[in-house]
C-alpha cells in the first residue's frame, strides 16, 4: 500500500485518490499557495484509498474530503466511487470526482454513484491551480463539514 502523507498537521483532511505524480505534484502545490494548512494524503489508486479509509478508522479519523481520479489503475474511480457510496462508514465524505474526462457518460455514471462534484481538470497550469484552489475554498471555508469524521461507526 503507497500512502504519501504531504503536509501532516492539525487542519481537515483532503485525501487525493490520484496517480499521475505530475498531476499529485501540482495539486500539492496550489493548495500550499492557500493558508488551510491541510493534511493531504495522497494514493495511487482505488484499492490503496479504500485500504487507506479502513486504516483510518482506527488511526487519526477518517477524511474531511475524497478528490478522486477517474482514470485509476487497479480500481478506477468509479469502482471506488461505488464502493465509498455503498459502505455506510464512508459514504457521509463529501467525493469530488476530479478528471480530465468530459465524457457525459462518466459525469452521469460519477453522480449517479453518489458524486458530490465532478469538476473537469484544467489542461493549463494556471488554470488548474485556480480550479484546486476553488474546490479547497469551497470544501473547506465555505461549506461547513460534518465534524468528527472518526466518530463514525466502525462496526458498519
Amino acid at each position: 500500500m503507497t500512502i504519501h502523507n504531504t503536509q501532516p498537521g492539525a487542519g481537515p483532511t483532503l485525501l487525493l485518490a490520484e496517480d499521475d505524480p505530475d498531476d499529485q505534484y501540482l495539486l500539492r502545490s496550489a493548495i500550499s499557495h492557500l493558508d488551510m494548512h491541510l493534511n493531504i494524503i495522497c494514493v495511487d489508486n482505488g484499492i490503496t484509498a479504500l485500504e487507506y479509509l479502513e486504516s483510518a478508522l482506527d488511526g487519526d479519523g477518517l477524511p474531511n474530503l475524497i478528490l478522486l481520479d477517474l482514470n485509476m489503475p487497479m480500481m478506477d474511480g468509479k469502482q471506488t466511487l461505488q464502493k465509498l457510496k455503498g459502505d455506510k462508514r464512508f459514504q457521509g465524505i463529501p467525493v469530488v470526482v476530479y478528471s480530465t474526462s468530459q465524457s457525459e457518460t462518466d459525469i452521469e455514471e460519477a453522480y449517479s454513484l453518489g458524486a458530490n462534484s465532478f469538476v473537469v481538470k484544467p489542461m493549463n497550469f494556471t488554470n488548474f491551480t485556480k480550479t484546486v484552489q476553488k474546490i479547497c475554498t469551497y470544501w473547506f471555508d465555505t461549506v461547513t463539514l460534518r465534524r468528527g469524521m472518526h466518530d463514525y461507526d466502525r462496526s458498519s
